[in-house]
């Protein structure tokens, strides 16, 4: 007989399974190795060498962990229980722990004249030992990177490590290799220290790039070939006038640079690089090998309804814009050889964001008709467009509702697939910018007019 009772089962918590792979590889650790110390951790040691494995496959591949081992799970990885969730992590640099630990050691002891003056600087701070530990790392991966002798003999003072101790492989901030190729702009090959200037670094290049193009169908690709990662830029009408950046994380040690892998840190920043290119491109090819847009014809002016308060009350950060409506402006009325000629000069993404914006201003003129149109305005975003609400005290005071103020509506660039469902499409500033001011002027022309216009009769 089949019974209708659910089971209960043993309470579980969902983890990314692939996050946990990463700050397991980078600790090292197999998968047994990393069981055993989270049964360690919670007291069941006794378990068999099987089951600890079997629970760490369970672990990465279904990403489920049991409530009562999940705290155990991230104290073995030094990190939180949010970050193997999948929230944003702290940036978490190896061997500041292990720095700190130590001096924390030789303090205990009896510092030595060097450390004393040394933490004499951070006196005021209440973490002085942890602010003194940051501080050793940065200096000291810069000396390795330099083989500075002068510094590495300080540090040894500093901390009663020797040079190979100093030598160790850390991870602070870490090294890139950047090499920069094709036209426009110069060869280059420079070093950078850390992610975020990475980053910095590609998006300066690229926006300094497409600023030198009439194009408006330069396309941005992203790539990875095993420790290196690529992005190029690609133009409309001549291939042969790219721009190419590659780089690559490296440990330098006594014999020199050595390639490695990005940390999962790392790969979270450059994971979400195709989204900063968003505003420079009007094509970007992510890590995924996903163009988009797929199809110039496909592109939407979505209308998007901002979350209020009750929404934000209801399902916190995971509430959302909502498409409100769609327009295509005179798209279907494009005759094929124009959008073919336009394609040819590199310029069709214009040609299609025009035909988009021709009838942007009636669509909107509806979501604006719960107050006066001298209450909104409408002001500059990344990749979109922002409608606000701004309405006098005297104009709601005797109001039963309370406007929601602020950023109302905006409009999105999207493109619209088969299915009826949309995602959102690159959108280069420059373009959004014009199209901002064409609804600007619209909105003061109406203005104009409605100042113009005769007062209406009164009501009998």
């Amino acid at each position: 007989m089949t019974s209708n009772t659910p089971t209960i089962g043993r309470p579980t918590s969902h983890i990314d399974g692939t996050r946990l792979k990463a700050l397991r590889k980078e600790s090292n650790l197999s998968r047994l190795a990393l069981a055993r110390k989270v049964y360690d951790l919670a007291g069941k040691g006794a378990a068999t060498p099987e089951v600890m494995k079997n629970s760490a496959g369970r672990w990465e591949n279904n990403g489920t962990v049991a409530l009562d081992m999940v705290e155990h799970l991230a104290a073995a990885l030094g990190t939180s229980v949010a970050v193997l969730q999948g929230a944003r992590p702290d940036p978490a640099p190896s061997r500041i722990d292990e720095l700190e630990s130590h001096l924390s050691a030789l303090i205990a002891k009896g510092p030595s004249s060097a450390l004393a003056e040394a933490l004499e600087q951070y006196k005021e701070d209440a973490s002085s030992v942890r602010e003194l530990a940051t501080r050793i790392a940065s200096r000291l991966e810069a000396a390795q990177l330099s083989q500075d002798q002068q510094e590495f003999k300080k540090l040894a003072e500093l901390t009663g490590f020797s040079f190979h101790e100093l030598n160790q492989p850390i991870g602070y901030q870490g090294f890139w290799m950047f090499i920069g190729t094709g036209w426009p702009g110069r060869e280059r090959s420079e070093i950078l220290r850390g992610v975020t200037s990475v980053i910095y670094k590609v998006t300066t290049e690229v926006q300094e790039h497409l600023d030198h193009l009439h194009e408006t169908d330069a396309h941005v690709t992203f790539s990875q070939e095993a420790h290196w990662f690529r992005v190029t830029i690609h133009n409309a009408s001549e291939s042969r006038w790219s721009r190419t950046l590659r780089f690559a994380r490296c440990q330098p040690n006594e014999r020199g640079l050595q390639w490695s892998s990005p940390t999962w840190l790392d790969k979270y920043f450059l994971d979400n690089l195709p989204w900063d290119i968003y505003r420079y491109a009007n094509f970007v090819t992510g890590f995924d090998g996903v163009c988009v847009p797929s199809d110039y014809t496909n592109l939407r002016f979505a209308i998007t309804q901002n979350p209020g308060a009750e929404e934000f009350e209801k399902s916190g950060m995971d509430a959302a814009p909502k498409v409100v409506e769609l327009t295509a402006g005179d798209l279907a009325e494009l005759p094929p050889e124009t959008l073919a000629s336009f394609r040819q000069a590199g310029c069709a993404h214009d040609l299609i964001v025009n035909r988009l914006a021709a009838n942007l201003w009636e669509t909107l003129q509806p979501w604006l008709a719960d107050w006066p149109l001298d209450c909104w305005s409408f002001r500059l975003a990344e990749s979109r467009i922002d409608i606000l609400l701004d309405v006098p005290y005297r104009l709601y005071a005797n109001s039963t509702v309370r406007p929601q103020l602020g950023n109302r509506l905006s409009v999105r660039l999207v493109e619209k697939s088969a299915d009826g469902t949309v995602k959102s499409a690159p959108w280069r500033q420059k373009s959004v910018a014009l199209i901002a001011e064409d609804l600007k002027k619209s909105r003061q022309a109406a203005l104009q007019s409605q100042a113009q216009s005769p007062p209406l009769p009164p009501v009998a």
